[in-house]
């Protein structure tokens, strides 16, 4: 058995070596192994010249890491297969110390690799290039030994670093069922779990999620969706980025300000072309002077030697509040640099359409109600009905939530659907392909 002592010493050495390899660690355990004198604790993973029980539970781990998404042969099994034959059925007496000794360590060293890789993926998320070990896994080792050796399964231990997202699991569900899906079907569901375990571990009880590829944003308590509805997202060229963070603000009744860039690339040619566009949208048209705002009449312009450039477009165009309004009566705000949010839209048509990539970057929400009343639950007195009087008012109010909501903006082109079947999505970003070399060049 691995010593109290040994462990202690191992997650000091690591925590004040930072740099430290998987090599490195695992011959400085090897090292520290052989300074035991009974055969019994010189091996972690072996008794009496046979796999113990976390043994024998890693061994079928890591001949079964396909089920999981990952490759059996990246786990030294060919290795560890060529020893054990040759050793199985040998007396113990008879067993060459060495050879025991050889099989122990890879053994560690194929469960180190293998929770990296259930943990974190295989690849880095910035380069693709290949991981060898997780640094923070390489640092929490000990603690995996320490809680393996301490009777729980292995596979108990393991789950505490694996996602553990509904998502995650419907896609390992369709992977143990691979009769029904075809070839490129299983590469793509095993492409959405590498995904998953690179660029998400668990998510917290509540959470609300909206996935790209799928038009579909859910709240989750728990495992269980509470809320389910469909989204409009950025366009190929204007694409909803992938992020994270706390939705902690509500805008009702909101005014508009047309970012300058959609002003100068959609609507400048229109109102080129026809200056009553901006009367139809119900657009004001403001300038600054002297650092104030001044409406002015876009009728006064000589809209045909305005210069098309963002950079130096000197109007603004805003809508005030009410049913035209593009952001529609609710706005759902979290913090970040790159001005996304969720909103209601007064183009509701949207909804109906397959394809959804439509917006210029935001998402617009089917059922923006709904999602009001669940994060307002813990301020009754903000009611459906005091939400509507201020709609119908157009009187614009910001409300700071009492309780955040941690929100996640996904690119899973795999998930589940309502029933709980996988359903499959266009890449409509084109973000697959590197990743799906990068597992190819893998195997």
């Amino acid at each position: 058995m691995i010593t109290k002592f040994l462990l202690i010493f191992l997650m000091i050495s690591i925590i004040f070596a930072p740099a430290i390899n998987a090599d490195d660690y695992l011959n400085e355990l090897n090292e520290l192994l052989e300074t035991e004198n009974d055969i019994d604790e010189d091996y972690l993973w072996l008794e009496d010249g046979e796999f113990n029980q976390a043994g024998l539970e890693i061994y079928e781990l890591i001949n079964q890491a396909e089920s999981k998404g990952l490759n059996s042969q990246d786990y030294l099994l060919g290795d560890i297969n060529g020893i054990w034959t040759g050793i199985r059925y040998q007396d113990v007496e008879n067993i060459n110390p060495d050879n025991l000794k050889e099989l122990d360590e890879l053994l560690t060293r194929a469960l180190l690799k293998y929770t990296s890789d259930l943990a974190t993926g295989r690849f880095k998320p910035d380069t693709l290039e290949r991981e060898i070990v997780n640094e923070e896994i390489l640092k929490g080792f000990p603690w995996i030994i320490e809680s393996i050796k301490s009777d729980r399964s292995v596979e108990d231990v393991l789950s505490d670093y694996e996602p553990g997202h509904p998502y995650y699991l419907a896609l390992l569900e369709g992977l143990e069922e691979r009769n029904n899906f075809n070839d490129n079907q299983i590469k793509e569901i095993i492409l959405n779990i590498e995904r998953w375990r690179m660029e998400y571990e668990q998510m917290p009880g509540n959470h609300l999620i909206s996935n790209i590829p799928s038009f579909r944003l859910e709240v989750f308590e728990g495992s269980e969706a509470i809320i389910n509805m469909k989204t409009v997202v950025g366009t190929p060229s204007r694409k909803t980025p992938v992020m994270e963070g706390n939705l902690n603000r509500i805008t009702i009744s909101p005014r508009w300000f047309m970012p300058t860039s959609i002003a100068v690339e959609d609507h400048l040619p229109k109102v080129k072309e026809d200056v009553e566009h901006l009367e139809r949208g119900n657009y004001k048209v403001y300038t600054m002077e002297n650092g104030q705002y001044v409406q002015i009449n876009p009728k006064e312009i000589d809209w045909e030697n305005v210069e098309a450039n963002k950079n130096t477009f000197p109007y603004y165009f805003w809508q005030d509040s009410g049913p035209w309004n593009a952001l529609g009566s609710l706005v759902f705000r979290f913090p970040n640099n790159q001005s996304i949010y969720f909103h209601d839209t007064p183009d509701t048509h949207l909804f109906a359409l397959d394809d959804r990539a439509r917006s210029s970057g935001c998402i617009r929400l089917e059922k923006p109600m709904e999602l009001a009343k669940y994060l307002l639950e813990d301020m009754p007195e903000w009611s459906e009905e005091r939400l509507t009087e201020k709609i119908v008012d157009r009187d614009e109010t910001w409300l700071n939530l009492q309780s955040t909501l941690p929100i996640y903006l996904t690119y899973f082109t795999v998930v589940p659907d309502e029933n709980g079947d996988l359903s499959f999505h266009d890449d409509i970003y084109e973000k697959n392909e590197d990743l799906l070399n990068a597992l190819s060049n893998a195997n």
